[in-house]
This record gives structure tokens, sequence and C-alpha cells, in this order.
């Protein structure tokens, strides 16, 4: 966010970072998946991306010795076994990898980590935090993204209510108890008259003086 800013000023009062967002399932699996304890090896993500990093990040685990497997092309719940059993997890993208699912994935199942700064959230307080924190964290994003959309479209929930009249002095109907009632639960009443001429708009309008949820109508 801040890189964007300094080269789109106009952004700064407005966005929110939400993190990558994971779909309830996703979220259930991870949560069950944490905690194993028995691992063996280093994870490589082989990628033809050049931004992805896959030789840096190969040289890295030859210099210090590390046992690593690469890979690529896997379904997901494959790929999440493959975190739950690895002892690490290395990846140092050559550019900006605002937020790598991969990444995250790999710190909830309990895989060491070693990244570069361009993984942009690996200083973030929610990914320091423990396992549950981060879960609890990712929990949340759906939500925050509803309500900034809510925020944007200034969504405001309310309540109308409607009715038609005519002549309903004559007829000794009690719309002004109806009118009134409504007027206590709704933010907004449409009375349309069907062209009374007993009184019955002298009253409406009255009313409508009175209230300015009333909104009265008359049709000839």
């Amino acid at each position: 966010r801040n890189e964007y800013v300094a080269r789109f000023p106009f952004l700064a009062d407005k966005g929110i970072v939400l993190s990558s967002v994971f779909s309830k399932k996703a979220l259930k699996t991870l949560n069950f998946l944490k905690g194993n304890t028995n691992r063996k090896g280093w994870l490589v993500q082989d990628s033809s991306s050049w931004i992805k990093g896959t030789k840096d990040t190969i040289d890295w685990c030859k210099s210090q010795d590390l046992e690593y497997e690469t890979f690529k092309g896997l379904s997901h719940s494959d790929l999440l076994m493959k975190f739950y059993k690895a002892e690490g997890f290395a990846f140092l993208p050559k550019g900006y990898d605002t937020c790598p699912r991969v990444v995250i994935e790999a710190k909830v199942l309990g895989c060491d980590l070693h990244l570069n700064e361009n993984v942009q959230h690996k200083d973030e307080y929610w990914f320091n935090q423990s396992i549950d924190d981060i879960i609890s964290y990712l929990e949340n994003r759906t939500e925050v993204f509803w309500n900034a959309i809510k925020r944007s479209m200034d969504i405001t929930s309310t309540v109308g209510g409607y009715t038609t009249t005519y002549n309903c002095v004559s007829q000794r109907y009690p719309f002004v108890e109806s009118i009134t009632s409504m007027l206590d639960f709704c933010d907004e009443v449409v009375v349309v008259d069907a062209g009374s001429t007993d009184g019955t708009i002298d009253i409406l309008n009255k009313l409508a003086t009175e209230s300015s949820k009333l909104k009265v109508y008359v049709e000839n």
C-alpha cells in the first residue's frame, strides 16, 4: 500500500489492505492440519516465472546444506500435505510478492520460513502472532472486505411503508390510526390517495406537516 501511495498520492485516504483471503473450507483444513511435529526437509516452489526466484532459493538451500525438494503443479490438498510434513519453506522472490498464500499456509502448518524483504507481509503484526491468532485474523478478512464495500456504497438499511386511501372519512375507515402506526417503525411512509372528495386529503396533508416521514401523493 505504501508503494502505491508513493506513486499515486490520491490513494492515501482510500482503500484497505486485505491480505490473502481464504475460503472457510481452506481455513478449516489449515486448522485441522496444524500441529504436526514429525517433519523432514525443506520445500522450494519450482516456478518458471522469474519473479518467484526459484534459482536463488535453491542456491540458498545448497549453501546451507539443507535437504530440499521442489514442487509445482500440485493440487491444493497435496500442497498442504507437503507443508504438513516439511521442516521448512524457503521463498526468495525477486520482486514484491504482496501476500503469497503459500507462505501463509506454510507458516500456519508449522514450517520454518526463510524469506526475503520482497515477501511484504513477513513483518506485519498479524503474521508474527501465534498460529491460532493468525487463523483468527484470516477468518476476519471476508468481513473486513464486505464492510468496506458497504461503506464505499453508502448502503443503509431502511424500512418503508405504503398504503392507498380513497374517501376514508365518509367510509369511517381508521386510516389515521393505520398510517401513524407505520410511522412508529418505518423510515418513510408513502400514501397515495385516489382523489378523495370527503376531506381525507386535508387530513393527510395535516399529518404530513407533523411528520417528515410521511409523503402524500394525490392521483386525480
